[in-house]
């Protein structure tokens, strides 16, 4: 049981240390570029997709603001894991539905494509632990651990694409 508290507590650090990424992503872009049309910024994020003029960086800058609210929730969740796993069950599903919604608002195909693997990741996670939460000792620590381990490299591939 430890050992799946650590793996969990782990990959909520995870998320965390995502959501900061997002974070430095966003800042970094309002300081270095105009605050208009992007055009100045046009880095080799774009996928040439049909329609969408939606750089990287701007991308990047939609999901961090879609998800930024959630981050003060899924630090609480992991701060009282060990005595209130409900709570990091719900601050997960909360982070994945943010994920989800924000989706939409990214038009970028490459941050598109790591978002929606985040996205299902998260879900699958948050699945996981809301069982694990419900009850430990019945719940199945394979499966949470290979869940935690999907969002740790959905995370890690968000984080490369949202430098």
């Amino acid at each position: 049981m430890r050992t799946s508290r650590r793996t969990i507590a782990s990959t909520l650090t995870g998320l965390a240390f995502a959501g900061l990424l997002l974070t430095g992503c966003a800042a970094g872009g309002s300081d270095a570029g105009g605050s208009g049309s992007g055009s100045g910024i046009s880095e080799g994020g774009n996928s040439g997709s049909a329609g969408s003029s939606q750089t990287t960086e701007e991308a990047c800058t939609v999901l961090k603001a879609g998800v930024e609210d959630t981050l003060t929730d899924l630090q609480a969740g992991l701060s009282e894991l060990s005595t209130d796993p409900g709570k990091a069950a719900e601050a997960v599903e909360t982070l994945a539905a943010a994920f989800e919604d924000t989706a939409s608002d990214v038009t970028n195909e490459d941050v598109r494509t790591v978002t929606d693997d985040a996205t299902t990741a998260l879900n699958n996670f948050s699945e996981q632990i809301t069982a694990y939460a419900a009850n430990p000792e019945a719940a199945d620590q394979t499966a949470v651990t290979d869940s935690a381990g999907a969002v740790q490299t959905a995370m890690t591939k968000l984080g490369t694409t949202c430098p």
